[in-house]
């Protein structure tokens, strides 16, 4: 059985698109340091008023579950989930696993994810 702490979710957000309409949240708390590999969950909210669907379904947010290899400049989206409302509420749409590694290939989202998991970049409240 999960503990509380295990459940809580400390979203903060750390980034907006460059234009300016998605923004993109760290749970602080799942951030998980392990000899080089870092895990964390990330979190995309969309504008209500641009359309994005999956199978056919409308969604607002996007959870994923992101690993971090900072010797090797590589990442992972482990798991992603599609929500019906912002910050993850609502209907669970969708959930897919994803455990390629991609070597080097930042945007504009994994980017600041990257500073964070690997440059020891600290957040700021």
């Amino acid at each position: 059985m999960l503990s509380t702490s295990a459940l809580a979710e400390n979203w903060v957000e750390i980034s907006t698109s460059t234009d300016k309409t998605i923004k993109q949240y760290l749970d602080v708390d799942s951030i998980d340091r392990n000899l080089g590999s870092v895990e964390m969950h990330r979190l995309l909210d969309y504008p209500p008023n641009q359309a994005r669907a999956i199978d056919g379904k409308a969604y607002s947010s996007q959870r994923s579950h992101l690993e971090f290899d900072c010797a090797a400049r590589s990442m992972r989206q482990m798991t992603v989930t599609w929500f019906t409302q912002p910050i993850g509420k609502g209907e669970s749409l969708k959930a897919e696993v994803d455990t390629d590694w991609r070597i080097d290939s930042f945007d504009e989202f994994t980017l600041p994810l990257w500073r964070i998991a690997c440059e020891g970049l600290k957040l700021s409240r």
